[in-house]
């Protein structure tokens, strides 16, 4: 047997000892970690102070949300909580000055954050 027949040889039984052994990494914030199953990375899934977690075949397990994303679900619930108002109003639950305060403080609400979204969007 040649030399590099050897020399490939050994590297292909290294590459299957690895990937028989199950052995993986993920990038946690950018530090990585050896891993066996996946599911050993949704301990960390679900951890507010970790922000992504990508496989290092590239899957993102997990990724923080951008100011945009953020805002438009905030903007969402908003909108929900308008509509949710405006039919206790209507359905007597509220009276004209409690409607009228209510949807003022969730008006500024989104004034607001619509104000954000824009800044955010002129920054980039």
């Amino acid at each position: 047997m040649k030399l590099s027949e050897l020399k490939s040889t050994i590297r292909e039984e290294i590459i299957n000892a690895l990937t028989e052994a199950g052995e993986k990494t993920a990038f946690i914030d950018g530090n990585a970690i050896e891993y066996k199953d996946e599911k050993e990375l949704n301990k960390f899934k679900d951890n507010q102070d970790v922000k992504s977690i990508k496989t290092g075949s590239g899957k993102k397990i997990k990724e923080e949300d951008s100011i945009e994303e953020i805002i438009s679900k905030e903007l969402e619930m908003n909108q929900t909580q308008l509509d949710e108002v405006f039919n206790n109003f209507k359905e007597g639950k509220l009276s004209l000055s409690e409607y009228i305060s209510i949807r003022k403080t969730l008006q500024t609400t989104r004034d607001s954050l619509n104000k954000i979204l824009l800044e955010s969007n002129t920054d980039n």
